[in-house]
């Protein structure tokens, strides 16, 4: 019945059923595939190419890139379609944003500005990113929300202001390239502090949020053993017994957190996460982690999860970096990971010198906001980083699983970084 969906990167398995919903003069179809829903809005338009599927014999494009379709939607025409917020118009269809990103991205001319519209897939209860646009709007930490709309409850895109910047990981990478060309390590310390800075701030405002969907809570022994069935269930699926002691120290260590706070909190925070515009830094996706199983997606967890996923952009960005600067394979990368190099040593340097001036930043500002209980009022950099371990390990578990299902080639880059104890 529907032609053109192999080879999408939102769809995750073997389609088993679809079903059509009706949609005005538009459709959206409902798609399972291995235990997961997807929903699927379509339209006829002039297609960007790969973004088209035939359906009941009629060539229909993915309805992000339909100016129609939003038109439409801002107008309340689309059946079962609520939208939240103001979508801007006239629309004139500039692109597409982005080819590799999961979900489609879009970008538009609407009322005089560039605006960002996100598509989503996946049918879940758990997707809390449009709630995290609308409630930390006009607070600087995101880029200006406009609006979202969503089917019969679920959402099914997102509509934001558009940013010109660069990857907030491109600072830190060029960094620690330039480190290894020079042989000495110097870590990008204001950028550092910059980027701890909007996480903390971000994580203080979470705390105050008591909306349905967010709120904070203690963390009691369910929280523990649930943290580590995910750190079991991880280490399960990647088979590494080079990580074997670290694992089981990191389930023990889940015992720290009892009678902390958890909260909503990004799931993904890493620095691919961040637009850096002008020196600033801005957050972006929070749809959490894209291959977390859909038990564990809803879950309040504490703040320094986040600042774990955060340590955890060095570990990549040290593997590459490497991997680029002796112009290595993936393999040849992650056996340089173990030697007692010079090159090594810049990178061990370099990542620790990182590690400890986002610590210090992030408790700096969370002292400024009176925000300590995001950080369980730790007194110093070195007890942040010590006590952060079991979610670091946690993160780290994840990636090699996530790798492992999208990305194989990938793999060697989660689970070396994580043994050779990288930065951490």
């Amino acid at each position: 019945m529907v032609e053109g969906l192999e080879g999408k990167r939102w769809l995750a398995g073997r389609v088993a059923d679809i079903a059509s919903l009706k949609a005005g003069r538009h459709a959206v179809l409902r798609i399972s595939a291995d235990g997961r829903k997807y929903l699927l809005p379509l339209s006829k338009c002039g297609c960007p190419p790969g973004h088209g599927v035939r359906f009941r014999g009629e060539e229909l494009c993915e309805a992000e890139f339909c100016r129609e379709f939003l038109e439409d939607v801002a107008s309340g025409r689309v059946p079962g379609i609520r939208v939240v917020g103001s979508i801007p118009l006239p629309l004139r269809f500039l692109g597409v944003l982005r080819e590799d990103s999961t979900h489609p991205l879009a970008l538009y001319w609407a009322g005089g500005q560039r605006v960002v519209v996100k598509g989503y897939r996946e049918e879940t209860k758990h997707n809390y990113e449009p709630f995290f646009y609308y409630y930390l709007r006009g607070k600087g930490l995101t880029p200006p929300f406009k609006a979202y709309y969503e089917w019969r409850g679920s959402p099914l895109g997102l509509i934001t202001g558009y940013l010109e910047g660069e990857d907030g990981g491109l600072q830190f990478y060029r960094s620690l390239l330039n480190s290894l060309k020079s042989g000495e390590a110097e870590a990008p310390e204001e950028e550092a502090c910059r980027v701890a800075r909007v996480l903390a701030g971000f994580h203080v405002a979470m705390l105050g949020c008591a909306e349905g969907w967010c709120g904070t809570a203690i963390v009691d022994a369910g929280d523990v053993e649930s943290w580590r069935r995910r750190i079991r269930f991880y280490y399960g699926r990647i088979h590494s017994p080079i990580l074997k002691e670290r694992v089981e120290a990191a389930a023990r260590g889940m015992e720290k957190y009892l009678g902390s706070l958890k909260a909503r909190i990004h799931q993904d925070f890493h620095l691919s996460q961040l637009m850096r515009v002008g020196g600033e830094y801005f957050i972006l996706d929070f749809e959490g982690e894209p291959g977390r199983p859909e038990a564990w997606r809803g879950e309040l967890e504490p703040p320094l999860r986040d600042f774990a996923s955060l340590l955890r952009s060095i570990s990549y960005i040290s593997f590459f970096a490497v991997k680029e600067a002796g112009s290595l394979s993936m393999e040849e990368a992650a056996e340089t990971l173990f030697t007692d190099s010079n090159e090594m040593s810049v990178v061990r340097t370099w990542g620790r010198s990182v590690a400890r001036i986002l610590a210090e930043c992030y408790l700096e500002r969370l002292e400024e906001l009176g925000g300590g209980g995001a950080a369980m009022s730790l007194e110093n950099a070195e007890e942040l980083l010590e006590i952060v371990e079991p979610w670091y390990v946690e993160r780290g578990l994840y990636e090699a699983y996530y790798e492992a299902m999208y990305r194989k080639k990938n793999v060697v880059a989660a689970v070396s970084t994580l043994a050779a104890h990288v930065p951490l």
